[in-house]
């Protein structure tokens, strides 16, 4: 992840502590709220990005975010923009995760010390698959470990609903190499698509552990 623009056009509600990264459509910032003074994460759409269709799909990663609550899942907290919201400086705050990437936390560490952490994270998937949606960019980067021990799953750009009822959205999203294979294909996909992404991850932290030997 490469620096964001340290100077970006934030509202006035907010002020810019640090950058904390960009991805390809926004960059995320620390910030300041001026209303009640928590510090928490804004993540904005770049000043290149123009485009009507990013917007609305911050918008609707918003808006799948306000639908979970649970102590593994960054709550999201306020939804603007800095300018005009056509010109694409969409923005929205979430919980600012103090924590370090978990293929960083578990490296090194006996399996008995990582399942806890596993399983935090089963249980978020379980909340935000009855709520009807797949996170779809399941990796360590997306998943925070805080000193308390406590995991949270952050970014939910890929993240789409998969209740008929609520339709589907089919382009590709996620990190390659992870995706699962009805996805390649076109599918919409639904809780498994995560869990295949999940073995992926999970192929990928256990050699890193101590006595790895012992999954052989």
């Amino acid at each position: 992840m490469t620096s964001p623009d340290p100077t970006p056009k934030l509202p006035p509600r907010y002020e810019l502590l640090r950058p904390l990264g960009e991805g390809g459509m926004a960059s995320t910032f620390l910030v300041k709220d001026r209303f009640d003074s928590r510090v928490v994460a804004l993540k904005l759409l770049t000043g290149r990005t123009r485009d009507p269709q990013l917007t609305e799909a911050l918008r609707e990663e918003f808006a799948l975010l306000t639908q979970v609550r649970h102590p593994n899942i960054a709550r999201v907290h306020d939804f603007g923009a800095t300018r005009r919201a056509e010109d694409g400086q969409v923005y929205y705050t979430s919980d600012f995760v103090d924590g370090v990437s978990l293929d960083r936390q578990v490296a090194g560490k006996a399996w008995n010390d990582v399942a806890p952490l596993i399983g935090q994270l089963l249980e978020a998937l379980e909340v935000l698959h009855r709520a009807g949606i797949r996170h779809g960019d399941l990796k360590s980067e997306n998943l925070l470990v805080e000193k308390t021990g406590r995991l949270v799953v952050i970014d939910l750009g890929c993240a789409r609903v998969f209740r008929p009822d609520k339709g589907a959205i089919h382009e590709l999203c996620g990190t390659k190499g992870s995706i699962a294979p009805e996805l390649l294909e076109g599918a919409t996909g639904d809780g498994r698509s995560d869990f295949y992404s999940l073995g992926i991850l999970l192929s990928e932290l256990v050699p890193t552990l101590s006595h790895s030997d012992d999954f052989e």
